[in-house]
This record gives C-alpha cells, structure tokens and sequence, in this order.
C-alpha cells in the first residue's frame, strides 16, 4: 500500500538501440516498511539500502540524477 505517491519527478531522452529515442520518467512511492514487493519481468532482484548505496548500485547518470531528486522529495 502506497504512503506516498510521487510523479513528475524527472525525466530524460535517450536512444534505444533497435527502438529509437526514448523518454524515461521518474516516479517514486513511499511504502510501509511491511510491504510486500512484486517484481516485473522486467527486473530479477531488489534490495533496500540508504541513498550511497543506491548511487553505487545504479548504472546511469540519468538514473543517478532521478534517484537524488526523489530522495530530496521524501528526506
């Protein structure tokens, strides 16, 4: 169950090899500390961690850059 909804976070274009230019947006969601988590084919493991950690284990800026600005929102 969502706490707390965020939208409109950020976003950035990119080009996808084999699709074309991109627009990715960044949302976030403060949960309760007892939710259970789902995960999309899309991702195969999750893992909750303070906000170096996070930076460390992303692998674009782009997402870096998301990342810190939904951490400004909730901190």
């Amino acid at each position: 169950e969502f706490l707390r909804f965020f939208e409109n976070i950020h976003y950035f274009e990119f080009v996808s090899e084999g699709y074309g230019p991109k627009k990715e947006y960044v949302f976030g969601a403060e949960i309760k500390p007892d939710a259970t988590i789902t995960l999309s084919w899309e991702h195969d493991e999750m893992k909750w961690c303070d906000l170096d950690e996070a930076l460390d284990l992303l692998k674009y800026e782009t997402n870096k850059e998301g990342f810190r600005k939904l951490f400004e929102l909730i901190s």
